[in-house]
């Protein structure tokens, strides 16, 4: 009753917490693999070889975009420039019906072929000689060329708020020293050092996008896009939709299957729900407590499990400044137990209803990872983790007593931060569930600090200043943070000394170990050696607990017109471009729809 009324604390949030009293406790601990007794759920299908050309995708968007010039920064922007845009590398994809696991190399776009230097210190690339860019002018269909990508690069390291994660001239814990022509179809980048993660870092959609020559003064790039992927924005209206085609051009010339992709603009849940339902929408992101009852409303619909874990691995921090109560790993530790696991994703995901229909709720707990990080995330609740997976497990009793040694008091006073506006609601609901989760017992008492995201969450408490300093701010904060292709990328923005966004102080802990350790799996070629590495790195975090991960996630249900085909059939690495590998073999049966 007493954990129950922690998350009713929060039950006016959101429709999805109204329920949460209901919630059940526990997880399923048989170790076997959940299956479906409902009946409801679609089994993926490999339906390639009889894919047609053709249809359009019904899809939509919940935001604008501010403008189309990724290279500037923001979530909207990069995420329409990968339909548009080619990369020299991309996430291969695999084949979930044939058995295929999560492969952690990448693949290519606009290069067709790529060598290594035997000292890991230059990347030779070979472009296509048929990566024809979008047929409007100014491009008019020419291909692209070396001569592009030195001019993308050059603007890349001149404007992009990225910069950081590849241009050593921008931070010199960042790899690529310069990309230059060899010739009309060649580039060379020149590394600084020998780096495990930097194809996989060309491959993210946020970082490296191939705009060509004319971005500079033959088009306005914030107001249209002109490049080599496999679709070309045909219309778009501001607060309206985009309307995408495919690009006649694009090197691969057995896909897309679909003929385009129309994304209206739908802000409002019901009524994009709405518009599910009367199939005018091929799919909506329908919240996991409306999942049955949509199903139920509208039975023709496919209803599938998704394939991966949330990208999204949000963490609480601590300020560690000097005198904090928080420098004392007991107090960290005694935190983190006193968070259920279970009953967060519970709550989180709607997972007691789904068990109560029958369908299959696969669950884990979160590191420094998301549990689709494979094959580097570690299970903590396996026995391969090791002894500081009891950091993670629920355990109220222990960290009353932690806190007891650690401070002579019952009750730590202290602030709590979050920002209001700088997220979606997920993030709302769940920094409200961990904040009951730490008062319940009255072990920790808060006073909050609900702040704005640009005038002050972003500027005080996410980045490192010009000089050094890390932000400033007292007790706890609830960050989050988007997955990456490759754990580099998430250590060294979060938790390598100098990171842009650093979660310790310059001078503590000064944790030999864990520096060592994040900065050995930077240059490891070996894949097989550097998973190991990386899974230490998450056992000593979670001992240290220098951050508090996500609880966890269970795998999302989601409902789609039973005219889309290939969904959920192939899969590729977490959070590489959608756009330009996965969306390119679905398909519309129009014999259905």
């Amino acid at each position: 009753m007493r954990r129950r009324r922690v998350l009713q604390a929060g039950a006016g949030l959101t429709a999805g917490i109204a329920a949460l009293s209901l919630i059940g406790c526990g997880s399923d601990d048989s170790g076997s693999e959940p299956e479906d007794k409902s009946g409801l759920l679609t089994q993926a299908t490999d339906s390639t070889s009889k894919a047609k050309k053709g249809g359009v995708w019904l899809s939509s968007f919940q935001n604008d975009t501010p403008h189309f010039d990724g290279m500037l920064g923001g979530s909207s922007p990069w995420w329409e420039n990968h339909f548009a845009y080619g990369y020299l590398v991309k996430a291969p994809v695999f084949n979930k019906t044939k058995g295929e696991e999560i492969d952690t190399s990448v693949t290519g776009d606009v290069a067709e072929s790529w060598e290594q230097s035997p000292d890991g210190l230059t990347i030779t690339f070979k472009l296509r000689p048929n990566a024809g860019l979008d047929p409007r002018p100014p491009t008019s269909g020419r291909n692209l060329d070396a001569d592009d990508v030195v001019l993308a690069w050059n603007r890349f390291v001149a404007t992009s708020s990225n910069k950081r994660q590849l241009s050593y001239e921008a931070n010199k814990e960042a790899p690529i020293e310069s990309i230059t022509a060899v010739d009309k179809n060649t580039v060379r980048a020149k590394l600084a050092f020998p780096s495990a993660s930097v194809l996989a870092a060309l491959a993210d959609y946020r970082n490296f996008m191939l705009v060509p020559r004319e971005v500079d003064g033959g088009y306005d790039p914030k107001k249209e896009m002109r490049g080599s992927g496999p679709w070309m924005l045909d219309n778009y209206q501001p607060s309206i939709g985009f309307s995408y085609k495919r690009n006649p051009n694009y090197w691969d010339k057995e896909r897309p299957y679909l003929d385009g992709i129309e994304r209206p603009i739908i802000s409002e849940y019901a009524a994009g729900l709405a518009q599910l339902k009367a199939g005018n929408l091929a799919t909506w992101n329908v919240r996991a407590e409306d999942i049955i009852a949509t199903k139920n409303d509208a039975p023709h619909l496919d209803m599938y499990q998704v394939d991966q874990y949330t990208a999204t691995n949000r963490s609480i921090g601590f300020s560690f400044k000097e005198g904090s109560p928080f420098r004392d790993e007991r107090v960290r530790r005694a935190a983190s137990m006193l968070i259920d696991r279970d009953l967060f994703i519970d709550a989180t995901t709607n997972a007691e209803e789904f068990n109560k229909q029958g369908l299959p709720v696969d669950k884990a707990w979160f590191t420094l990872l998301t549990g689709s990080d494979l094959p580097f995330y570690i299970d903590p609740q396996s026995s391969a983790f090791g002894a500081s997976s009891q950091w993670l497990k629920y355990n109220p009793e222990e960290a009353k007593k932690l806190i007891r040694a650690a401070t002579g008091k019952d009750t730590i006073e202290t602030k709590w931060t979050y920002t209001t506006n700088g997220y979606n609601s997920s993030y709302i609901v769940e920094q409200e569930i961990l904040k009951n989760m730490l008062e319940a017992e009255g072990d920790f008492k808060f006073s909050i600090e609900a702040v704005d995201f640009t005038s002050v969450f972003t500027p005080k408490l996410r980045f490192v200043d010009s000089e050094g300093r890390r932000p400033e701010f007292d007790g706890m904060a609830y960050f989050n943070f988007s997955g990456a292709p490759d754990p580099d990328i998430i250590l060294a923005s979060y938790y390598m000394p100098g990171a842009t966004e650093y979660r310790m102080e310059p001078d503590w802990p000064n944790d030999a170990k864990f520096n060592q350790l994040t900065s050995a799996q930077r240059t490891e070629l070996n894949e097989e050696k550097r998973v190991a590495i990386i899974q230490d790195v998450q056992r000593h975090h979670i001992d240290k607990m220098y951050t508090i991960p996500r609880p966890g996630d269970a795998k999302a249900f989601t409902l789609w017109q039973p005219y889309m085909q290939n969904l959920y059939v192939y899969g590729n690495r977490l959070s590489a471009p959608l756009a330009n590998n996965v969306w390119l073999y679905y398909w519309r049966d129009q014999s259905i729809g």
